[in-house]
Formats: C-alpha cells, sequence, structure tokens
C-alpha cells in the first residue's frame, strides 16, 4: 500500500491555527460590548474589537491543482460555556 503526501503549504489546520492564537494572545485581553461574557483577544496589536478575519487568494503561489490563501486573524471573541457534562469549555467566535 502506497500514500501520496501532499506538498506542504502555508495553510494550517484550524486547530493548529486555534493553538497559535491562543499563544499569541497570551495577556492581550480587552473587555468589550461583542456579548454577555464575551471578551475580546487581540492577536494583531492596535486591531480594533471586533475587526473582521481577511482571506486572499495567493495568486502568484496558486495553480490550478493548488490554491495558496493568506488568512489574517486580528482578534476573536472568547466565552466559556459549560457543557451538557458540567465541564467548562472555550468558546472562540470569529468576527
Amino acid at each position: 500500500m502506497s500514500f501520496h503526501r501532499q506538498p506542504r503549504t502555508r495553510a494550517k489546520s484550524w486547530l493548529s491555527v486555534v493553538s497559535s492564537l491562543l499563544l499569541l494572545a497570551s495577556g492581550a485581553i480587552a473587555q468589550n460590548g461583542g456579548g454577555p461574557g464575551k471578551v475580546w483577544i487581540q492577536v494583531q496589536p492596535g486591531a480594533p474589537e471586533g475587526s473582521p478575519v481577511v482571506a486572499e487568494v495567493v495568486a502568484a503561489q496558486s495553480s490550478a491543482v493548488q490554491t495558496i490563501v493568506d488568512v489574517s486573524v486580528p482578534g476573536y471573541w472568547h466565552t466559556v460555556a459549560v457543557g451538557t457534562d458540567g465541564i467548562a469549555y472555550d468558546r472562540i467566535e470569529f468576527p
């Protein structure tokens, strides 16, 4: 049995992106009117609360079989949600 591995691109899995965001956001927390219990986690310095995620196709590096996308996440909303199992979970929302 053989496997073909796709070439690695700059795109990352969402889990990896979220992990990176949490590391980058250390100490960059600001309260906001984003909703009850929501906290804006600023990833890019100076990004206003509620700044939207920007995704752009990098045409120069894309082809007919592969599309490269640059994703810029200025920040996200964080809340703590308690599941039906009684365990507290982190909920993140991207504007």
